[in-house]
């Protein structure tokens, strides 16, 4: 017994799919002549096929379209593009991650490694690390691997180790996952994307301001303006004294600083800088359009500022200090950062600011803005050389 097929099929899709209008009753008695019968129901159309033919080529609603586009002559249809209305759409994740690893590649010179998502228990024990709310697999693939990796660190540690001796600077970016024990339900698990890089020198220091500097081209190519605080709480990598927590709108989105001595002690010396960012927020960041700024009509200048601080007082605080001094300062960058044994617990920056006013600067509104930026970097505990 043959099959009856049923195939149901919209009055609207036949003239969308031919590009023209057609009439129904064209349509019922151009497919009841070749022996289909129809049942239409408010330009809905309920089609059985006929044994002949169900079993051949009739079997979806193109085909009888097909049908009633062969009767009503293909050379009387327009000869017309169909209109195809786009609109630009928003970087996606797998965009944003390719940018993302450009910047770091081409601005930093950095080598993308892919680790393993479980630590190197051995390795572990190296670098003295301490486990914090870790995930134990039930089933490990070695006695090694146990547990998934809670932070990227301690894979990029071991890359150095791995490589030192290919190169005496070293430069990589990893792009993964870490898991952790949820801190208020232990029987769940916690995932999260993050982006951790690692710059070392076997030889010489790293300067953490001009290593900053280059963290910085990857916020400014992402048009995201980030903050760099004092680290509330350190992590277990990094440095006591050399250490910043990363802020966006308030919110805590990552760390970066000079990697502890005593972890690189354990690799076999050297200098590092490391950090870490939430890579859901990466993600998850709205980029703002570029729009187009009018050029200022008046001339800017720039003026230096050289001060001796404390140790503790951040370029942050500095630069935050001179930027309210006075309402014409639009901008502050780091010149440099000098050290000596001698001085102690005191440090020597020089900063660079910039000035604009809707009028031509004379010598005493510049004279006066100097005044203000003294004033408030000594306020800040700063001696003005």
């Amino acid at each position: 017994i043959a099959k009856i097929e049923t195939i149901k099929v919209a009055h609207s899709f036949i003239e969308k799919k031919l590009g023209t209008t057609v009439q129904p009753s064209f349509v019922k008695k151009t497919l009841e002549k070749i022996g289909f019968e129809v049942k239409d129901t408010k330009g809905n159309y309920t089609v059985t096929v006929p044994t002949y033919r169900a079993t051949k080529d009739i079997s979806i609603p193109e085909d009888i379209v097909e049908e009633v586009g062969r009767f009503f002559g293909y050379t009387s249809l327009p000869l017309e593009l169909p209109h195809i209305t786009s609109t630009p759409d928003k970087d996606c994740a797998t965009e944003r991650v390719a940018l993302i690893k450009q910047m770091l590649a081409s601005s930093s010179h950095m080598h993308e490694v892919q680790n393993y998502g479980f630590f190197d228990n051995e390795f572990l024990k190296q670098i003295n690390w301490k486990l914090n709310r870790p995930v134990t697999l039930a089933n490990a693939i070695s006695e090694q691997r146990t547990v998934l990796a809670t932070c990227l660190m301690p894979g990029l540690l071991q890359n150095v180790v791995e490589n030192k001796g290919a190169k005496d600077d070293l430069r990589f970016f990893e792009w993964g996952r870490v898991w952790r024990v949820n801190a208020k339900n232990k029987n769940k698990v916690d995932e999260h994307r993050i982006l951790a890089g690692l710059f070392y020198k076997r030889k010489g220091e790293i300067d953490f301001y001009q290593t900053k500097a280059e963290l910085e081209q990857l916020f400014a190519a992402l048009d995201i303006a980030i903050q760099w605080k004092k680290s509330i709480e350190v992590a277990q990598w990094a440095s006591t004294y050399q250490m910043a927590d990363l802020f966006y709108e308030g919110r805590n989105i990552g760390n970066a600083g000079k990697i502890a001595k005593s972890k690189i002690a354990a690799i076999g010396g050297g200098d590092a800088f490391g950090f870490e960012i939430c890579g859901d927020f990466l993600l998850g960041v709205e980029l703002t359009d570029k729009k187009f700024i009018e050029l200022p009509k008046y001339q800017a200048t720039s003026l230096d500022v050289s001060v001796m601080v404390p140790s503790k007082t951040t370029v942050t605080d500095l630069e935050s200090a001179i930027a309210q001094a006075d309402k014409r300062i639009f901008d502050v960058v780091l010149q440099d950062v000098f050290v000596k044994d001698d001085w102690g617990n005191k440090k020597s920056i020089t900063l660079r600011f910039f000035v604009r006013d809707n009028k031509t600067l004379q010598k005493n509104d510049i004279d006066t803005v100097y005044a203000a930026v003294q004033k408030a970097l000594k306020n800040q505990g700063a001696e003005v050389r």
